[in-house]
């Protein structure tokens, strides 16, 4: 069940009543040039008071009604509404918060701090219809809002709204030369539009005024260096020649610069040799700055950031593709050790590489950091990971054996093997390594549930009850071995037990929409306790309604009730769902038979049997009946 929380941020903004100021702890906002406090009740500062005592006690709900009573006695005051819409907003009543703001805008369309708390707010919330035009309202009054630029610039981006970005964050810059921020996102802009000259300026001026800065060394380093992102595509155009295009790049043209061109596009012989509409790779400058260029900018960020986990990881790279070995190995091992004993480590190469499927990175570091950790699991099972995303399965299969049971990942590099041996169709093995597995972590409980369905596959269908009842010994309420116990009953043809057990599961969860259907399909199966079979089913279906499979049960109920027309309307919805399974065919076409269509059933038995395979004697029957009647009356 997901839970609803209070954005962090929300609470900040409203700790501070979205002034946009920094704050370093809990601020309680005062009114402006405030009079001598009055304790005369009735008092419109009297109510303000209490309100602010409540508020600081944590009551805020008596802060809302003693502050709701001060604006009775001055409606007008766009300050106290403010005020109480930061408590609404606390005790998450937004649309109470909301109406307050705008109603302080209808009284003064200029009132800065209800407009940047409504844009936040919305914002925050993930409402943001009209969000932009609420901060493009905030700049046109208050220009040296430098937190908006920001803000809206990030929307902006967000939404690939690239021009209007660009000539936002030109205002940020017109408006605060000091801007580091403004001159760094200026570069990824032009970055992103291909403007790597531009892209190049804005990123050192952004170091220019903020030399700690790493964030732009990286961008920096991702324009310069070699590598699979180190390209950019140009369609020919009319009137174009590598030349002039170089030029509208990179402002020149030199010999180092055709020469990466040509290794980047192998299907050229020369330069000259393009036409209109061909698509050509240019370098981002990658052979234009030298290999000391850039292990220099790395080591500007790792003497910022000695730790520097991303860019260590990012060298070790770098060194190993110029084929530097030695120092790359150096890195990596030095990094593996380090794993040892910062967990956080291993996140960052989780993050960084697997994550984002870079496996064939993710293998070049792994395995590098391996010669300083040799025994780690963690390791080895990271490598198994990133050789499989690579589908290489027997490096995989290498790295994952060495899992040890004392490692957090070994109950996913036991239950990954065992999936690696059914992928090869070797089930006997999978179900040897997990009984092997068991042994060694006899409580867990994922190996028990897969060690079944492997003996399920196999068909040991008793071996696999076996399995489940052991685990049930130990978790006597568990939902999934109590149903995949229900479907082995039934695949041992002991349907009362199968029943009883589907019972169980609803009893545990009423809401097991699997069970729900399991159950009613199986009352429709026997032709028993329809309405009950119904009930059910239009149950599962309130909890998975665009559920092909469920939609299918629910018409075989309905066809079992002889309501042939209101079969044929749901089937025909389950066959929309379920494009792929033949028995869901094969029902439309029995509900057509009864509705007298015959042409329709001809062309779903078909599509079920072509699905089946000519050797379904039942189905090939009730076609060969169809075409002799279908024979019978012609003329």
């Amino acid at each position: 069940m997901r839970i609803t929380r209070f954005p962090a941020a929300l609470l900040f903004a409203a700790a501070v009543i979205a002034s946009g100021c920094a704050t370093t702890g809990p601020k309680i906002v005062t009114i402006e040039d405030p009079p001598p406090l009055s304790l005369i009740p009735d008092s419109g500062y009297y109510y303000y008071t209490q309100s602010q005592i409540h508020r600081i006690n944590g009551d805020t709900k008596k802060a809302i009604t003693f502050l709701q009573k001060a604006i009775d006695l001055d409606p007008k005051s766009i300050y106290l509404k403010r005020e109480l819409a930061i408590l609404h907003l606390i005790e998450k009543e937004y649309r109470a918060a909301e109406t307050l703001l705008t109603d302080n805008l209808d009284r003064k369309s200029d009132d800065i701090e209800s407009l940047i708390m409504l844009g936040r707010m919305k914002e925050l919330l993930k409402n943001n219809k009209g969000v932009k035009e609420i901060y493009e309202r905030v700049l046109a009054v208050a220009p040296k809002r430098r937190d908006i630029y920001l803000l809206l610039g990030r929307m902006y981006m967000n939404d690939n709204e690239l021009a209007k970005a660009l000539a936002l964050y030109g205002r940020l810059v017109a408006n605060f030369p000091d801007s580091y921020a403004g001159y760094f996102f200026l570069g990824k802009i032009h970055a992103r539009q291909g403007n790597l000259p531009e892209a190049e300026k804005n990123f050192k001026r952004s170091l220019t005024i903020e030399p700690a800065l790493t964030e732009p060394r990286f961008e920096l380093l991702d324009i310069y260096k070699p590598g699979k992102t180190g390209a950019i595509t140009i369609t020919v155009k009319a009137g174009d020649s590598i030349n002039k295009i170089c030029y509208n790049l990179y402002q020149k043209y030199t010999d180092r610069i055709e020469a990466a061109i040509l290794l980047l596009n192998p299907q050229l012989t020369s330069v000259n040799d393009i036409t209109v509409g061909q698509k050509i790779r240019f370098p981002k400058l990658d052979l234009i700055k030298s290999r000391e260029e850039i292990i220099g900018l790395y080591n500007e960020i790792l003497a910022v950031d000695p730790i520097g986990i991303r860019a260590k990881l990012e060298l070790a790279l770098y060194y190993h593709h110029e084929r530097m070995s030695e120092e790359a190995g150096k890195i990596l091992a030095e990094l593996g050790a380090l794993s040892l004993k910062d967990p956080e480590l291993l996140k960052k190469v989780i993050q960084y590489h697997i994550s984002e499927e870079r496996y064939d990175d993710a293998v070049i570091i792994i395995t590098g950091m391996l010669g300083g950790a040799p025994d780690s699991s963690d390791l080895h099972y990271l490598a198994g990971v990133s050789y499989d995303g690579l589908k290489k399965k027997d490096p995989a299969l290498n790295h994952l054996l060495k899992v040890r049971p004392d490692s957090k990942f070994f109950r996913r590099a036991a239950i990954h093997v065992a999936f690696m041996y059914q992928e090869q169709d070797n089930i006997d093995e999978a179900i040897l390594f997990l009984e092997d597995a068991l042994e060694k972590d006899p409580g867990n409980m994922d190996f028990m549930l897969f060690l079944a369905s492997f003996y399920e596959e196999s068909g040991q269908f008793e071996k696999a009850a076996d399995v489940l009842d052991r685990g049930l010994s130990k978790d006597p309420v568990n939902v999934k071995f109590h149903f995949r116990l229900g479907v082995l009953h039934d695949k041992m043809d002991n349907k009362a037990a199968s029943i009883e057990k589907m019972k169980e599961v609803i009893r545990l969860d009423p809401a097991h929409a699997n069970a729900l259907n399991y159950l009613g399909y199986t009352y429709a199966e026997q032709g028993v306790n329809l309405d009950e079979a119904e009930r059910l089913i239009k149950e599962a279906l309130k909890h998975k309604p665009d559920d092909g499979y469920i939609t299918d049960s629910l018409g075989w109920v309905y066809y079992k009730k002889g309501l042939y027309q209101k079969a044929v309307e749901i089937l025909e919805k389950a066959a929309t769902l379920v494009t792929d399974d033949p028995l869901v065919f094969e029902h439309l076409g029995d509900a057509y038979i009864k509705t007298g269509n015959r042409e329709k059933a001809l062309e779903f038995y078909r599509k079920s049997l072509e699905m089946k395979g000519e050797e379904n004697d039942g189905l090939k029957k009730k076609i060969e009946e169809l075409n002799e009647a279908g024979s019978k009356q012609k003329p």
